[in-house]
């Protein structure tokens, strides 16, 4: 028996969804969701918003339902996470500029905001191919609660003032996507101007463009106290995690985890969602290496 519309909307309340969430879901103002639910909604022929609410709640009901996370947890016992918290940790209170770099879907990321999630006065941000130096700096200046400036010396004369003697320490994620001016910004204003912790993590083509354009980006280079290439999961730490998620999978199992996501975490976790929903949806196929290579096939763009 299929559900109501105030019976959907009852299910994703008791989930903890506010009424605004649930009237963003179904493209209606939260207004309308609430005088619907009150029974004082104006129009006659209440279709088109009950359509609208089925519509918009069936999908979400579906995905809690699925009781599946579908991000890995943070896994602190990996070279990657060891990596990138310890290098954080020294440049957070050494006050000193480093750089972390390795191929995609390795951690990099999850490991910095775990780090950031543990220390509160550190800044993650996430560059975009479309960032300037101008839109760096506004969207650091967003993070610290800056008022806003109309130019880009008051811009950074904020950015220095909050960051100065704050403690804080200040990572910027995927700076492969950086040009020369955003970065040396980086260096001048939180590290030289601010004496703040400056943290630089991206892709392996981040250290070939610091290197291979010594003369470009010296000044920052030389002031990297430390920098760390990070490596996918070896053999050992995907059996790990794989028998966490499946305990008392067979070393065959194991195996074939590893030999097809080749260590990378990214895709590891689309594997491990791919094997539950074979699983699902095939109750009687038995979990077997050659099931977890379908799976690996359907993660993997060829």
């Amino acid at each position: 028996m299929s559900k109501s519309a105030r019976e959907m909307i009852s299910e994703l309340m008791r989930a903890g969804y506010s009424q605004a969430k649930i009237a963003k879901l179904c493209g209606v103002s939260t207004a309308a969701l609430n005088a619907y639910l009150k029974g004082s909604y104006a129009a006659k022929d209440l279709s088109q918003i009950e359509k609208k609410i089925m519509s918009g709640c069936k999908t979400e009901i579906e995905r809690l339902q699925k009781n599946f996370e579908s991000v890995l947890p943070f896994q602190p016992n990996t070279e990657t996470a060891e990596i990138v918290l310890s290098v954080a940790h020294l440049c957070h209170t050494s006050r000193r500029m480093g750089l972390i770099y390795g191929a995609a879907g390795v951690g990099k990321t999850r490991a910095c905001l775990e780090y950031c999630a543990r220390n509160k006065n550190a800044v993650y941000i996430e560059a975009r191919p479309s960032f300037t130096a101008r839109t760096l700096m506004k969207n650091l200046a967003e993070k610290l609660g800056c008022t806003p400036k109309s130019n880009q010396y008051e811009l950074e004369e904020e950015v220095i003032r909050k960051l100065r003697n704050s403690g804080n320490l200040v990572i910027v994620d995927e700076c492969e996507h950086l040009n020369h001016r955003a970065l040396e910004t980086l260096r001048t204003v939180v590290f030289n101007a601010a004496h703040t912790g400056l943290l630089l993590v991206g892709l392996e083509t981040l250290k070939y463009a610091l290197i291979g354009t010594r003369t470009k980006n010296e000044y920052l280079s030389s002031r990297c106290l430390v920098n760390s290439r990070v490596k996918a999961l070896g053999e050992d730490e995907t059996a790990s995690l794989i028998e966490r998620f499946f305990p008392g999978a067979s070393t065959a199992i194991k195996k074939a985890f590893f030999e097809g996501t080749k260590g990378n975490m990214r895709l590891l976790e689309n594997t491990i969602f791919n094997v539950r929903e074979l699983t699902e949806l095939n109750p009687d196929v038995s979990f077997t290496a050659k099931l977890v290579q379908a799976a690996i096939a359907q993660a993997v763009l060829a």
